[in-house]
């Protein structure tokens, strides 16, 4: 953290590079005005680093020491003319790959470089904090600072002077008259045309659109009187500076995989880490969260998912929270708002119309099947909305909208060919569009359920509205998946053993694992070659249950795993049909002895059922140990085991030859399942009758008593 006794005072800076100028002005100056120059030079340090010197990560945690949390994002220079710096979102793994072939720079090297800067980049990226760092390392000693010389930092905020005639100067010279400087106006002068000053430009994207070119011209037209001092800028990638024809543009990336980890280890350094917790964190944020993945190279994002960090149960709690707060953001900071109060009432009635237009814009471009569009196409898609729109509310200004303000949310590329930057923002605005469309909702949910590309759109409405609606919607769609009699019973049969088992205090978690079991033995030894591959989804979203509703399970671990099991069974016990074709028998046998075990440990065998299970695996083992078997012979013993297992856990007359269509509806069903659990997770509010009994509900084979059974499907 900077302090007094760190900084050689900005003081000496003034006195050298201005009092000991031989400036008229100043020689007449008495002993009395330059002990106050002294002190008030003192005080602006002071007041520097009191206002610059800190940042807050969001609103319901304590502001921090800069010093204590920086990490200095990537930088891309725009001069470099590579295509990628034209993209406005690097995720963690694109910046990887560009730092690999050392096309990165760095923010403090570039400010060196190019006495006229502007600093470009999304919301959240750090391009206020890199300001605020580059002038609190201005008041450091020369051996510590970042510039090669010696520069007095201004920060100056458009924002104050917004609804007036724009004076940078004036606006310069308060920052010292606040301190108490004495003749304020004549020192500010003189250090501007001695070049001493480091002129710091925030909030350039509160300019409204009609204001902007004049804006853009007096920055100009100033920093062209004094060209001497340095003048660095940061706005939104949206913002056209091309009337700063003297400024150098500059993209700001993110973070790296690296820089990420090193932020998240200052963030947390304030609470205990466990070893290894900082790298189990950025796991997790970065490979087993998809909605995370698109965030993580944003500081400010990265730090609101943080403090969303459940530790005991590896988890962010609150993805609906996380991304309203990035989306909220995105909106709010969108100049144009100031010009809609003609028509209406507050700024939160802007803020509405602008959310209401973007999310039926992504309902609509969702709805047509399409991720990618001409950038002409999605003109007019978002021009119709906006007419549609200000026809409703008869709001004339509603046009201020203009298209600029998409590339906030949208990624243009070479081709004209654009999209969503982040595909869960996209689904968040959907969400917004359902809630206030019920009747749309009710259509979506019928139709899109099981589409995988609006499985978030549904966590959002969970999270938004609550569970109970969506899993009263979902109910009867269950019921349809498993109506045939083969699937029903096999629903009952999973009821039936779970009772037997007490690995979990959850019913829905004993019934995942004993289907989990069941199918491991029919992809294991079953004959139906060419279902495996489905069987094996089926299997890895049952496990995807599991995980939700058990996050620290680790019964589907191997009960003792070794170098030997580890290929056979797979990461997280779920075994890959590839390995089997052409897996040896003598390693079957030892995925059927493995297999074994943790069925005896779960408690789903007899005592007398496991003792013959064992000792008959063991013996083929035995007799077939390095002997030669045709492929017929082979499915001979594979069918013989599989009766094995049938009986030992006394199913020998369930019919498990499921058809292909079957075993679609079967992961369709547990597909359900997963999203239901997975809203169930994200809601801010369930009631009790759906929390407690939801598990029985969707497991229950009584609500299949409406169905009407057919032969197959």
């Amino acid at each position: 953290m900077i302090t007094s006794g760190t900084i050689q005072g900005i003081s000496l800076i003034i006195f050298k590079s201005l009092w000991e100028t031989k400036d008229e002005a100043y020689k007449l100056l008495s002993q009395r005005l330059s002990h106050a120059i002294f002190y008030a030079s003192e005080g602006y340090k002071e007041n520097f680093i009191l206002r610059h010197g800190f940042i807050r990560q969001e609103e319901f945690r304590p502001s921090v020491s800069l010093e204590d949390i920086y990490v200095n994002p990537h930088f891309i220079d725009h001069s470099g003319g590579i295509n990628q710096a034209k993209k406005a979102i690097f995720p963690y793994e694109e910046i990887d790959y560009l730092a690999n072939l050392n096309l990165l720079c760095d923010g403090f090297e570039l400010s060196n470089k190019y006495s006229h800067l502007i600093v470009k980049g999304e919301q959240g990226i750090g391009k206020t904090t890199f300001l605020k760092k580059l002038g609190l390392s201005a008041l450091m000693s020369q051996e510590s600072s970042n510039f090669t010389k010696r520069y007095i930092p201004v920060f100056i905020q458009i924002s104050k002077q917004i609804k007036e005639e724009l004076d940078l100067k004036a606006m310069i010279a308060q920052e010292f008259k606040s301190c108490g400087f004495p003749e304020y106006e004549d020192f500010v002068e003189s250090a501007l045309k001695k070049g001493r000053l480091l002129i710091l430009i925030d909030e350039l994207d509160s300019v409204s659109l009609e204001k902007q070119g004049q804006i853009l011209l007096k920055i100009k037209d100033f920093s062209d009187i004094y060209n001497m001092n340095r003048f660095i800028i940061a706005c939104r990638t949206s913002k056209k500076t091309r009337a700063l024809s003297r400024f150098h543009e500059a993209l700001v990336l993110g973070f790296d995989s690296q820089k990420a980890r090193q932020y998240i280890h200052k963030s947390l350094t304030s609470e205990v880490l466990l070893s290894g917790e900082e790298e189990r964190v950025f796991k997790h944020l970065a490979s087993e969260n998809k909605s995370i993945k698109y965030i993580i190279h944003n500081p400010f994002s990265l730090s609101i998912a943080l403090s969303l960090y459940q530790r005991n149960e590896n988890r962010i709690s609150g993805q609906t929270f996380l991304y309203d707060k990035i989306l909220s953001r995105l909106i709010i900071a969108d100049s144009s708002l100031d010009e809609l109060t003609g028509d209406l009432n507050t700024l939160e009635d802007c803020f509405n119309a602008r959310l209401k237009i973007l999310a039926e814009t992504a309902y609509v471009c969702l709805q047509s099947g399409r991720h990618k569009f001409h950038t002409m196409e999605f003109y007019r898609l978002y021009s119709s909305v906006l007419d549609k729109y200000s026809i409703r509310q008869n709001s004339s200004k509603i046009h201020h909208l203009k298209e600029e303000i998409l590339l906030d949310f949208i990624d243009i590329s070479d081709n004209n060919i654009c999209q969503f930057k982040n595909p869960i923002i996209q689904k968040l605005l959907i969400a917004y569009y359902l809630i206030e469309n019920l009747k749309v909702q009710n259509e979506v949910i019928e139709e899109y359920f099981n589409d995988s590309d609006w499985k978030d759109v549904f966590i959002f409405l969970s999270g938004m509205q609550g569970a109970d609606y969506l899993i009263d919607s979902i109910q009867p769609q269950l019921s349809r998946y498993l109506c045939t009699k083969r699937l029903s019973s096999f629903v009952v049969l999973t009821v039936d053993l779970s009772d037997k088992v007490s690995l979990s205090r959850d019913a829905a978690v004993n019934r995942c694992y004993v289907a989990f079991m069941i199918l491991d033995v029919v992809l294991l030894f079953g004959h139906r070659q060419n279902e495996k591959r489905l069987i094996s989804k089926i299997m890895k979203k049952i496990r995807r249950v599991i995980d939700i509703l058990e996050p620290d399970s680790d019964f589907l671990f191997s009960s003792s795993p070794s170098p030997d099991n580890s290929f056979k069974l797979g990461d997280r016990h779920l075994i890959d049909p590839k390995i089997l074709r052409g897996l040896s028998l003598e390693r079957l046998f030892d995925v059927a002895l493995s297999l074994a075990q943790k069925t005896d440990k779960y408690g789903l065998l007899d005592t007398r059922e496991s003792r013959i299970l064992f000792s008959t695996i063991n013996r083929l083992k035995k007799q077939l140990k390095s002997k030669s078997m045709s492929f017929y012979h082979r499915k001979i013993c594979e069918s013989n085991l599989y009766r094995l297992w049938l009986k030992a856990l006394k199913i020998e007359d369930q019919d498990l030859n499921f058809t292909i269509d079957e075993l679609q509806a079967m992961f369709l069903y547990y597909q359900s399942i997963c999203l239901i659990f997975c809203c169930m997770k994200e809601e801010f509010y369930i009631s009790g009758r759906v929390s407690t009994q939801v598990s029985e509900i969707i497991f229950n084979p009584q609500s299949l008593s409406g169905c009407h059974f057919l032969s197959s499907i």
